[in-house]
Order: structure tokens, then C-alpha cells, then sequence
């Protein structure tokens, strides 16, 4: 049986516009696609901004932190080497008042005597 030219014709136009309108809705769903990836790396690189912000506050903190804990313990020895002195003046001085209350105590019992 042979088909007329145009009835053929229609046929395959018909097809050719199946196939096309399914390359077409297969070329949506891809720039849909294409769009969301686009997303998604905007957001890949927001995080990565953010990764190295946070690194870099906490870097800072970090350092703040050391400096203050190194101002603290200069402090604390600072501190230190005054008590130091202050208990070493203090029993000098208690050293001497024994030693001039021993003196004085020998002295009055040498008296009684």
C-alpha cells in the first residue's frame, strides 16, 4: 500500500514535532537544572566565605586570648616576687624584734639572778 506524499509528510511532521516537543521539555527540565546547580555553587562559595571568616575571628580570638593569658601570668609573677619580698622583709623584721626581745630577756634575767 503507498501512502500518499502529504499524508506521509504530516505523519513525519507530526512525529518531528513528538520528538521535539520532548527535546524541548528534556531542555527545560535541564536549564531547571542548570539554574539549581547554579544555586547550589553560590551557596558553596557563600559557605566557603563563611568558613574562612569564622577561621579568621577565631584566629583573632585566639590570639587576643594569648596575649591576655601572657599579660595575666607577667602579672601574677609580678605579683609573686612582691609577696616574696613583703614575707622576706617581714620575717627580717621578725628575726630582729625576736632577737632584740632575746636580748632584753637575757638582760632581765641576768638582773634576777
Amino acid at each position: 500500500m503507498v501512502v500518499p506524499l502529504q499524508e506521509a509528510a504530516q505523519e513525519y511532521k507530526e512525529k518531528l514535532e513528538a520528538c521535539l516537543k520532548t527535546l524541548r521539555e528534556e531542555r527545560e527540565k535541564l536549564l531547571g537544572r542548570k539554574t539549581a546547580e547554579g544555586k547550589s555553587q553560590e551557596y558553596l562559595k557563600w559557605t566557603q566565605a563563611e568558613k574562612q571568616k569564622i577561621v579568621a575571628e577565631f584566629q583573632q580570638l585566639r590570639q587576643f586570648l594569648e596575649e591576655q593569658e601572657q599579660q595575666l601570668l607577667a602579672q601574677l609573677e609580678k605579683l609573686d616576687e612582691e609577696i616574696g619580698r613583703l614575707q622576706t622583709d617581714t620575717v627580717r623584721k621578725l628575726s630582729a624584734q625576736i632577737s632584740h626581745l632575746s636580748k632584753w630577756i637575757g638582760e632581765l634575767e641576768g638582773t634576777y639572778q
